[in-house]
């Protein structure tokens, strides 16, 4: 891979793993007593300073990309990402079903739950579930990953490898199935279109969707009901 690249990836994974280091250092400090607080605000201040330091180490990439050929166009790659909302959507059910009726796995998954848990009580978090998340994830584990993956091997190992990994850094083993095959379709759609801001638009949708049923329309429907 580039330097650049590795620069990335060092410090996508730093960021994963800062809080461990900062939290403890602002509760030791006297700036929060509230661990819960300090870990959230750590989280949204880290999210925001690795995408930034990301677009400067792969600045070179952006200037570059829209002079490669066989690349979609902006209204193809709108219509791309909207339809690879629903493949995600719809593959995210599929799988579903076959973690609670083949893989006997019925409990909801803790990430998604505690994730939504620090949104309901932070607004400002949805932005780094729904917009920094998918950026740097796909970045990270399509751009980098898959690409260097794809290239040197094929399409499937490309997006196994990568997917996997990608399951993995969610902390959420019960469901690794789910999330190695949201890997994979972010993956398709990558090479389908070679333009990285489609599964970056497809992941932040997904995200998005699931933000807003389970925070805003679910409640209204209780309410309506």
């Amino acid at each position: 891979m580039k330097p650049n690249y590795w620069w990335v990836v060092i410090t996508y994974f730093a960021m994963q793993f800062s809080a461990v280091i900062f939290v403890p250092i602002m509760i030791i400090t006297g700036l929060y007593t509230d661990v819960m607080i300090a870990s959230i605000h750590w989280t949204i201040f880290s999210f925001f300073v690795a995408s930034l330091l990301t677009i400067f180490f792969l600045k070179d990439d952006i200037r570059n990309r829209p002079r490669e050929r066989n690349v979609t166009s902006v209204l193809t790659t709108i219509l791309w990402s909207i339809g690879g909302f629903f493949l995600a959507i719809a593959t995210q059910a599929i799988t579903s079903l076959i973690e609670v009726n083949v893989l006997n796995i019925t409990d909801q998954s803790a990430n998604t739950a505690a994730i939504l848990e620090i949104a309901g009580q932070m607004p400002l978090f949805i932005v780094v579930v729904s917009i920094l998340g998918p950026f740097l994830e796909e970045i990270v584990f399509r751009y980098i990953f898959f690409g260097a993956l794809s290239r040197r091997f094929n399409f499937f190992i490309g997006a196994l490898i990568s997917s996997f990994i990608f399951a993995l850094i969610h902390l959420d083993f019960p469901h690794l199935l789910t999330y190695t095959a949201m890997g994979f379709v972010f993956a398709f759609l990558y090479v389908k279109t070679k333009r990285i801001m489609v599964p970056i638009l497809a992941h932040t949708l997904m995200n998005s969707f699931v933000v807003i049923v389970n925070l805003y329309l679910a409640p209204l429907l209780e309410n309506i009901q």
